[in-house]
């Protein structure tokens, strides 16, 4: 648990329970959701609802999902399969993929996607995320403008080249040699991150993961702010979060329990 977070620690890479394993049908069955929004519908705002890291716990994506309609996009920063269940019965890579693929065509909302280390399947890599593509989903790859911002999603194997002075960056590993890349572990981040998010613009955001337990869930690189919600507990029904609002330059982060800030940038 990271320092600034009195509670029990869960240790990195734990495997998910089997109740959170198992391929049940996808949410859109039963969300009571209404309509879609597009991003800016709602006013005076733009608010981003930024998630990593879920890894098959379906409660989460069900959390995720039910609460698009409060945000003008929802960032899943990779990891959404636990590769450390593809052994297991009814959890394969063929079926976790298969559910996040229709959990995805779902999505009551604008849904922006960067694929993880979790993601990529021996032989094809994180090819298979790129199916989830549609006017709604944007996935590694692709830029899209949210606003007056752009943002770009940056795959697992590969990079990108973001380009304005309103970027927000999916990244899935952080940038290296700062608090949310670092765990009692010592430094997880990647220079790749690290080089795309030194030439943002100032005010830039980079929404990140793959450290479960980072020292700090926001640190910045330069002028450009980096955020990890890092993992909570799998048990819970919520799942950590950062709440962006673009438009009033400030942040929140809920984890373990707890909330943060805001903090402004």
């Amino acid at each position: 648990m990271p320092s600034w977070i009195t509670s029990s620690r869960c240790r990195h890479g734990d495997r998910q329970k089997a109740k959170n394993l198992t391929m049940s049908p996808p949410p859109e069955l039963n969300l009571r959701l209404g309509r879609k929004l597009k991003a800016g519908q709602l006013t005076n705002r733009m608010r981003i609802l930024h998630v990593s890291d879920l890894h098959m716990n379906k409660q989460w994506f069900d959390w995720v999902a039910a609460n698009a309609g409060s945000y003008d996009a929802c960032c899943l920063s990779g990891d959404l399969l636990d590769m450390f269940a593809f052994d297991q019965p009814g959890a394969s890579a063929k079926a976790q993929t298969s559910w996040a693929l229709r959990w995805m065509a779902a999505f009551p909302g604008r849904l922006f996607v960067c694929s993880g280390n979790h993601d990529c399947l021996a032989g094809e890599g994180v090819a298979w995320l790129q199916a989830a593509r549609s006017n709604n989903v944007s996935v590694d790859g692709d830029s899209a403008a949210l606003g007056d911002w752009n943002v770009f999603c940056t795959p697992w194997e590969g990079s990108v080249l973001p380009q304005g002075e309103r970027v927000v960056l999916l990244a899935h590993g952080p940038p290296e040699r700062l608090d949310v890349s670092t765990d009692e572990a010592g430094d997880h981040g990647s220079f790749e991150t690290s080089d795309i998010a030194s030439g943002l613009s100032r005010g830039g955001v980079v929404l990140s993961g793959h450290v479960h337990k980072p020292r700090s869930w926001h640190s910045k690189l330069n002028r450009v702010l980096c955020l990890n919600p890092g993992v909570g507990d799998p048990g819970s029904e919520v799942p950590n979060h950062t709440v962006v609002d673009l438009s009033k330059r400030r942040v929140t982060f809920h984890g373990w329990g707890a909330d943060h800030g805001p903090i402004r940038f």
